[in-house]
């Protein structure tokens, strides 16, 4: 027997008929058996086997690899064995039979095959390693590691040169992915409590780290292995361990590391192609532009002739970025534009084609043909691989264009716009109306109208609203025209053009606006309302004009709510089902106005939570409020009257009611909480009275009416010393202009204080006295032991009758806001109350030598 093939399989029916198919042709040529050891297939993979041989055995799973392999290699009678997988295939079977047939198998002990690990279904993305599959078989023959197996090698070794193509890392299965990765470390991390300084095993639960996407361990684990090379003079036979570092820094952005470690390697081992490459993809990220674009030039060079090169034949090392030479090109676009290397650039285009990578490079690509002055290379180029690859390819390309030419002059933009306005595409019609637009034609191509249909506007990025434009400006612009924009795209194209245009888009807005207010169909509201937003939004409208189309915007988007949801949706208020803050706040706005006249508790309620869930509209939402504010005011008014006015009759039971009304319109009214204590008191409930006060003080501490009746209910509970207190506050709660109570006369006045022996001068306007005249005011100078006693005799607000009155202290008492005397020092102020004099014998006034 010349050939065993020896396989062992678990699960394989995807791809195991068309390996074994492949093995055919060998099989025919030269003398061979096929061994297939299954450890456990739930699927229909030993049927499929037993079609191509009938040497198929069962053994269960022992959790190590290599012991697996050795029973497949204990069956096999042949001179040779072949060690393959179910999921792979012999791409070229022919160069096997040469192998036997020309007695080339006499000079070597093992083949190496060239496995391409496909990663992607189109097959389009791949890893390449050499795997010594085929052995010479002797007694020593044999495999060792519990996972990630490896046989003993014997040279001489012969390369093949055709591919073994390997389909398992393209699995869709992620439950099976998830187990197998699970599986695979944990039989990697229990060798390793055995032998902690295994380098390979270290470097192999590196690549199920990082094939898991768990990037940080597989570092860690890379430089554990890196570390056990480096302490043990190992590095050199390392290659495989700085390559995968390489791969993990380069996934984890670590590209000052990333370049540290590919120097590093190179200069230990030459000929590793995925080495220059991620060195020079380090370098492009730290703007080492030159370096980067060296690298990139000699990894294209050791791609095209890969075989050539030591690190190929490294059996260790999978080469991962041999199926990267359009993302190295798409690199060095960049790059060369960059370092201002224009033809360059456009050397490279034309070895793009993956459409991905040339949306990436086109901005640069554009600009280098643009900085060159060669437009029509640049149509051609637009026509040839732009026009012809996805829609989002064609959207880049004249992004990038736009950008570009907004900083040309004229000239030269204006020569841009006439060579790309010929031919079929919709930015060749975009090009065609700016040039009508510059040449002002005033009659209008009634074929235009006729070109927009079939075109999705909707997809299409915010310089195609250019066309309404024009469109607008010759008064063409229709609701059918429109109609088929979404509300996203009219707020985008038109909010663009009132930037663009400006005050000349306002007006002519407003005026097709008002050719359409008479329409009611869904479609004219909607769009009317949209445009109306982009006014409102703009900032470019009066006053007037600005609650003109608020209002109407309002009342079609209330319109508009009402035929495109259920009553449900809108009485419910189910926010949370509506598209955007915008509905949602049209939903309030509908609310509000079903409120205005008889609930104006729920309309302002309604104004406010449309404000809040869309601010966007806080300018015309304010109006409506400070509309209603002044209505509102007039009405508090009016009620708080007339529960003064019950209250004074006694109608104590409909003053509560009263109240309870206002307090839906406004809660924690000083004024109102003053009210419910007074009712509180006439009712003798004054530990109710007490408890409304304090909520009333913790809203305004100083307030003159609450202090007061405080200080009464603690007077008729008996509570002197709180009583006390409360009179302090209110001392120290008025300010310096306070009016004498209106309850009593001047005369009663200066007779209580003076009854009261309060220390006191009149400072000003006793030259009358006891008579002051309409509009005079009194200015008190008072000892500062007696602020206290006399500020029972004031209150805080004039009333008629009431004397205004100018209260000054000795010293600025803290606490207190009543002034010192200006413009003396405290003894000259106590000298003044010390040496007062009694005139009319009534009223204290300084001596004359003061």
């Amino acid at each position: 027997m010349k050939l065993s093939v020896v396989m062992m399989i678990k699960n394989e029916s995807k791809h195991l008929e068309q390996c074994l198919m492949s093995i055919k042709p060998i099989q025919a040529a030269v003398e061979t058996e096929i061994i297939i050891v299954d450890t456990g297939s739930e699927d229909n993979s030993v049927e499929i086997a037993r079609k191509y041989t009938n040497k198929v055995y069962f053994h269960p799973w022992e959790n190590d690899f290599a012991a697996m392999r050795n029973i497949t290699i204990s069956y096999a009678k042949g001179e040779w064995g072949l060690v393959i997988d179910g999921d792979e295939v012999i791409e070229d079977p022919y160069e096997f039979i040469d192998f036997f047939q020309s007695n080339k198998s006499i000079k070597y002990n093992t083949g190496v095959l060239r496995i391409k690990n496909f990663t992607a279904e189109d097959q389009k993305k791949y890893s390449m390693a050499f795997v010594p599959r085929l052995f010479r078989r002797d007694k020593e023959l044999k495999f060792i590691g519990a996972i990630h197996e490896q046989a003993n090698i014997k040279k001489p070794l012969y390369y093949f040169k055709s591919d073994i193509l390997h389909y398992g890392y393209i699995s869709r299965d992620f439950e099976q992915a998830e187990k197998k990765y699970l599986r695979n470390t944990q039989i990697l991390i229990n060798e390793l409590k055995k032998n902690p300084d295994r380098i390979y095993y270290w470097y192999q639960l590196a690549q199920s780290y990082a094939a898991h996407g768990d990037y940080e361990e597989a570092l860690e684990a890379d430089l554990k292995a890196y570390e056990i090379a480096k302490k043990t003079n190992n590095l050199s036979n390392c290659m495989n361990v700085y390559h995968h570092l390489a791969i993990v820094y380069n996934k984890s952005k670590k590209y000052s590391e990333l370049e540290e470690i590919c120097l590093e390697a190179l200069a230990m081992k030459n000929g590793y192609t995925d080495l220059y490459y991620f060195l020079a993809k380090a370098q492009s990220n730290q703007y080492k532009n030159i370096e980067s674009i060296g690298n990139y030039q000699i990894y294209l060079d050791m791609v095209s002739h890969y075989e050539d090169f030591e690190g190929s034949k490294d059996i260790s090392v999978t080469s991962c970025t041999i199926d990267l030479l359009e993302h190295a090109y798409a690199e060095l676009c960049i790059l060369y534009f960059k370092e201002k290397q224009f033809e360059k650039v456009l050397e490279c285009k034309d070895k793009i084609s993956e459409h991905d990578l040339l949306k990436n490079a086109l901005p640069s690509i554009i600009s280098a043909f643009i900085r060159l002055g060669w437009y029509s290379g640049l149509k051609d180029f637009y026509e040839a691989k732009t026009l012809t690859g996805y829609e989002t390819l064609v959207h880049v390309f004249t992004n990038s264009l736009e950008y570009e030419m907004s900083a040309l002059g004229k000239q030269e933009k204006s020569l841009l716009i006439e060579i790309f306005s010929k031919g079929d595409s919709i930015y060749s019609f975009l090009n065609t109306i700016r040039i009508e637009d510059k040449q002002n034609h005033s009659c209008f191509n009634q074929a235009y109208i006729t070109r927009l249909e079939g075109t999705d506007f909707n997809k299409l990025p915010i310089y195609y609203g250019e066309i309404f434009y024009y469109f607008l400006k010759h008064n063409r612009l229709s609701i059918e025209t429109l109609a088929y924009l979404r509300d996203k795209t009219l707020e985008v194209f038109f909010g663009y053009l009132m930037i663009r245009f400006k005050k000349a888009c306002r007006d002519y807005i407003l005026s097709f606006l008002q050719e359409e207010f008479e329409a009611n169909t869904v479609d004219s509201i909607r769009i009317r309302k949209a445009l109306g937003k982009i006014l409102i939004q703009s900032g470019m409208l009066e006053e007037e004009k600005y609650e003109q189309v608020f209002n109407q915007y309002i009342k079609d988007g209330i319109w508009y709510m009402n035929q495109i949801y259920s009553k449900n949706v809108i009485i419910n208020e189910w926010i949370v089902d509506v598209k955007n803050e915008e509905e949602a706040m049209l939903i309030y706005m509908n609310h509000a106005e079903e409120m205005k006249v008889n609930d104006k508790v729920g309309y302002i309620r309604y104004l406010k939570k449309a404000l809040a869930i869309y601010p966007d509209m806080a300018k015309g939402i304010e109006i409506y409020l400070k509309k209603f504010a002044d209505e509102l005011n007039n009405y508090k008014d009016a009620v708080k009257e007339n529960i003064k006015t019950m209250i004074d009759n006694g109608n104590l039971l409909r003053a509560h009611k009263l109240i309870c009304e206002y307090e839906r319109v406004q809660k924690d009214d000083i004024q109102i909480l003053s009210m419910k204590a007074v009712i509180a008191i006439m009712e003798n409930h004054l530990e109710e009275a007490e408890t409304i006060i304090k909520v009333g003080l913790g809203i305004e501490p100083k307030n003159f009416d609450l202090l007061y009746n405080l200080k009464y209910v603690y007077e008729v509970q008996g509570q002197e010393e709180k009583a006390e207190l409360i009179q302090q506050r209110i001392a120290f709660s008025m300010s310096t202009v306070r009016y004498i109570d209106s309850n009593i006369s001047l005369e009663e006045f200066f007779e209580n204080v003076n009854e009261e022996s309060i220390r006191y001068v009149v400072i000003k306007g006793h030259a009358g006295l006891p008579d002051v005249e309409q509009g005079d005011n009194l200015t008190l100078l008072v000892h500062d032991e007696d602020l206290v006693k006399i500020s029972k005799y004031f209150m805080p607000d004039q009333v008629e009758g009431a004397i205004l009155c100018e209260v000054y202290s000795i010293r600025e008492i803290p606490g207190s806001t009543t002034a010192a005397l200006p413009d003396h020092s405290a003894e000259a102020a106590e000298a003044v109350l010390r040496n007062r004099v009694l005139c009319h014998g009534l009223i204290y006034i300084p001596s004359t030598q003061d």
